[in-house]
């Protein structure tokens, strides 16, 4: 029986986004010095152990987008399940711009001009991802294999 997942959707979220994930980990915790660098001017911001409690927490978050798309994407082809894990990072994905556009403006870098290389990584992969996901839960390029949430036809009521 072929998925009701489509291909392009299948990599990204089995694949690619929980491997990145995992990276994410890597980075918060194993080198929070670079993690830092990529998003702030070398003289802007210097790495401390007082940190560690916020870069712990950073890792945590990359470790249950990780493991979740990794290992309940691979238990299940529910589509519904799908979606509704992919609404709710789209919701990550807002709040992460939203907090990378406060931090650059209170750098007073608020033009793309004066974005490090780590930044334009961080925004178009945030960005990018947070488009794909928003794809996904509307049924955008499904290949009519299902669009429950655009047609309303499945419904939450009783699913709890």
């Amino acid at each position: 029986m072929s998925s009701p997942i489509p291909l392009f959707y299948r990599f990204i979220f089995l694949w690619y986004e929980p491997l990145s994930a995992a990276y994410g980990v890597y980075l918060t915790l194993a080198t929070p010095k670079v993690y830092l660098g990529h998003y702030f001017p070398d003289n802007s911001a210097t790495w401390s152990h007082e940190y560690d409690f916020w870069f712990g927490q950073m890792a945590a978050a990359f470790f249950y987008v990780a493991t979740s798309q990794a290992i309940l994407f691979r238990y299940t082809n529910d589509i519904g399940v799908w979606k509704i894990l992919n609404a709710c990072l789209v919701g990550w994905d807002i709040i992460l711009l939203y907090s990378y556009w406060v931090a650059s403006s209170a750098q007073g870098r608020d033009s793309p001009l004066q974005w490090l290389p780590g930044e334009w990584t961080k925004w178009s992969l945030t960005f990018g991802l947070g488009l794909i996901r928003a794809a996904f839960v509307l049924g955008i390029c499904d290949q009519g294999k299902a669009k429950p949430w655009v047609t309303g036809t499945y419904k939450l009521a009783g699913k709890f």
